[in-house]
């Protein structure tokens, strides 16, 4: 290590340039990243829903549906001259816009109408009314048609919805042809006197690309400025400032470089990245720093103390990286691509960091000159000094009921832990009073909620969707799935052909049904083909009529309600068909249910084996399987502690938060091995645990504390996202951090006077002080 370091110090000049160089090239890949807000990276790889998601898609079209809603204000409904015009004229230029492929609504929608054989399919509108009887006459018959109640108009009549559907395209192609910024410029043109509302899954996209890249222009300056104040108290001079932020602004370029040169999409989950790099980059700096000082204060020069911070810290800050990178190398394996890749990019962060940490701070601090320490600064670290010290006397005079605290506090965590749900939804990453959740519920009160899903029935034979007693039994599952609360509407060939039957009947009310003789429904299927735009049924069955399809509209959210819901409505199904048929949900919100089960799972193998790893690291680090069962000790507390906290407060476990254990593990297990590595080295020297015990929180308590306090503040900044999934991260894990340092200063040292992990010394008697 001696003449590592000496090499370092030797060839700091090319080294400079070297990694200057390398993080110029790759910094300017940064513009090319791009932003990903589907649904994709939300689901495990090979996921058979996904894959039949697609084949629904690829036979019945998407189900991304957006909803302009046009509410009337005062007393006034939406039968007015002027709303009507409204609502027509943006049917027509939202229809306009590339990349929409369908618009419906009062203004051009259809319905079935005739006598015997004798049918058409006239506009509901084909021109405003203008007088009084004319209004009235249109609005009795749209409130009088359940066709088009919830779907185009609300029951009261106060408002109504302009249905879009967009073209199959990927969700980069439609964020490039910004279809849903071009609707909101219409929308704010004709906000007045009418509300206009926008919601729906594209756009719901629309705002979380949007929210990621506010959160990242938030995220990094405050991140930045947060620990430039730490820095600031904690060193007070100017290299204690910048070093550190220098190192920090290389390995983070380096990090968002590589992203950009391997063209890997930014997800959700990815925009902790910058800040969670920058909180740690600044950790390392600042024990390199707090060791070059203290070679100051024993009289060394600046070259001395530089190669003296490498020699000595280059192994313990090597082995926190490595058990850092460990413990976001367990998301790897994680069955979601997004957590996958964000453990991915974050292992070649800390490798940057860590690189240019141990390169560039000991090879620029050689470079400096020398000056004598600020006679105050003194007194400060006199101040720090004496509670560090009484710190030591209390973990040696209370380690018993220091054990039997964390005891109790691990008891109460499990039982919290208990309770955490697994639950997720694209709306509940934002908070409850952001102007998307607003608008959704808002829609969901007057119409039909603006998420959807299918049922697929599949009969496996050719016609099999026009026999009739599977068409009946379809018109019962429609019929129970929307007494389900939260399922607002269905939709299928089904209630088409029970209207057509029934203006074949001279609309007679009894023959709103479906006819017992297939010959008869074959009949009325040619007649509808005849009578409508031959796209028209491709959305309910298939070419060979061996699949149809239920389309529904639902307000439920979360997944856990949502998983329900599919169960009852799939139990019912298999009860109400006939033998030989299936029926399967599917969709967006379907997919992404069942892939919080992976969440779960992916969760616990991911923390499992970062756990197993790390233990097999410290055990080997320390040659002792004893001392690396005590070390995880201070390290599994913190997180039992965050789960039981998600418990108590409600948090469910997603996407965003079941990374946090891992990045705990990874993180707080830093403190641990510093300590640990110290306290090795002060027992060979005295051969006395609570001497060593009370050198060691002496001696690593002020960087502990620092680096622990800008990891807290890193974190705590993504509690300002927009994201209420994000907030929820940077508040648990940034706590998590604060009570990792408390059990690395105190439940730690408490194990290590308690027993002989790192060897058989002994334990000297107890220091009395005054």
């Amino acid at each position: 290590m001696d003449r590592l370091a000496h090499m370092v110090i030797r060839l700091r000049i090319p080294l400079l340039l070297l990694v200057l160089g390398g993080t110029v090239w790759l910094g300017s890949y940064i513009p090319k990243i791009r932003f990903d807000s589907s649904s994709d990276g939300s689901v495990p790889r090979g996921d058979p829903e996904q894959a039949f998601f697609e084949e629904t898609i690829d036979t019945f079209g998407n189900d991304q549906v957006s909803m302009v809603v046009v509410e009337a204000q005062g007393e006034d409904d939406i039968f007015t001259v002027s709303t009507l015009e409204k609502i027509k004229r943006l049917t027509g230029e939202i229809g306009g816009i590339e990349g929409v492929e369908e618009v419906v609504s009062l203004a051009n929608g259809r319905y079935l109408t005739g006598a015997g054989d004798l049918l058409e399919t006239p506009m509901i509108m084909p021109q405003i009314p203008r007088s009084p009887e004319g209004l009235r006459d249109l609005r009795d018959f749209v409130l009088n048609n359940d066709l088009f109640l919830k779907t185009l108009i609300s029951q009261d009549g106060r408002a109504a919805a302009i249905n879009i559907f967009v073209q199959d395209y990927p969700d980069s192609e439609l964020i490039a042809l910004d279809i849903d910024g071009k609707i909101q410029v219409l929308l704010a043109e004709e906000q007045e006197p009418e509300r206009l509302h926008y919601a729906g899954l594209t756009y719901t996209r629309r705002v979380i690309n949007d929210t990621m890249h506010r959160d990242l222009k938030l995220f990094i300056p405050l991140t930045i400025g947060l620990i430039l104040l730490v820095l600031v108290l904690t060193f007070r001079s100017i290299r204690g400032v910048v070093l550190p932020l220098l190192t920090v602004a290389m390995s983070t370029t380096c990090t968002m470089g590589l992203l950009g040169l391997l063209q890997k999409p930014m997800s959700l989950v990815m925009t902790i990245l910058p800040p969670l790099l920058i909180a740690i980059g600044s950790s390392y700096s600042i024990h390199v720093l707090s060791h070059f000082n203290d070679g100051l204060h024993r009289s060394l020069t600046s070259r001395e103390s530089a190669q003296s911070a490498f020699r000595d810290l280059a192994f313990p800050v090597a082995m926190t990286a490595f058990t850092t990178i460990v413990g976001f190398g367990s998301l790897v394996v994680n069955p979601i691509p997004n957590i996958s890749k964000m453990g991915a990019f974050t292992m070649a962060g800390i490798a940057f960091t860590f690189l240019v940490t141990l390169t560039v701070l000991p090879a620029i601090l050689s470079l400096l000159r020398t000056r004598p320490r600020d006679p105050r600064e003194r007194t400060r670290a006199d101040l720090m000094d004496r509670f560090l010290k009484a710190l030591g006397d209390f973990n040696e005079q209370h380690r018993a009921w220091i054990g039997a605290i964390a005891v109790v506090v691990v008891g109460v965590s499990v039982w919290g832990m208990l309770t955490v749900r697994v639950d997720t939804d694209f709306l509940s990453y934002f908070d409850e009073d952001s102007d998307i959740r607003r608008t959704t519920d808002i829609i969901s009160e007057k119409l039909a909620g603006a998420s959807t899903f299918f049922l697929v029935v599949d009969g496996g034979e050719e016609d099999s969707m026009k026999r009739p007693e599977l068409l009946q039994a379809v018109d019962r599952i429609q019929a129970y799935m929307e007494n389900l609360p939260g399922v607002d509407k269905t939709v299928s060939i089904v209630g088409h052909l029970k209207r057509l039957h029934s203006a074949i009947n001279y609309d007679n009310p009894d023959s709103l049904l479906i006819p017992s003789d297939q010959g008869i429904i074959e009949e009325e299927l040619l007649l509808f083909l005849i009578s409508h735009d031959p796209g028209a049924i491709e959305r309910y069955v298939n070419g060979d009529f061996s699949q149809l399809t239920v389309f529904a509209r639902t307000n439920l959210v979360g997944s856990t309600e949502i998983r329900h819901t599919l169960r009852d409505i799939e139990d019912f199904a298999r009860r109400e068909l006939p033998p030989g048929y299936t029926a399967k949900p599917t969709g967006t919100l379907v997919v992404l249910t069942h892939a919080m089960e992976a969440v779960a799972r992916g969760q616990r193998d991911s923390l499992g084996l970062a756990m197993i790893v790390i233990f097999i690291v410290m055990s080997f680090l320390f040659r002792s399987v004893r001392a690396g069962f005590l070390s995880m000790i201070p390290n599994a507390v913190p997180i039992l502690l965050v789960f039981g906290m998600m418990g108590f407060t409600g948090t469910t476990l997603n996407v965003g938060t079941s990374i946090i254990a891992c990045t705990a593990i990874g993180i707080s297990v830093d403190d641990t091995i510093h300590f640990m590595t110290d306290f090795a080295r002060r027992m060979k020297e005295h051969r006395d645990r609570r001497r060593a015990m009370r050198e060691s929180v002496h001696n690593l308590g002020r960087p502990l504390i620092y680096t622990s306090v800008t990891l807290f503040f890193g974190f705590l900044i993504l509690s300002l996202s927009k994201f209420s999934m994000l907030s929820s991260v940077g508040v648990l894990t940034g706590t998590t951090m604060l009570t990792a340092l408390g059990a690395d200063l105190v439940l730690l040292p408490a194990i290590l006077i308690s027993s002989r992990p790192l060897g058989g010394a002994k334990t000297g008697p107890p220091v009395r002080r005054p």
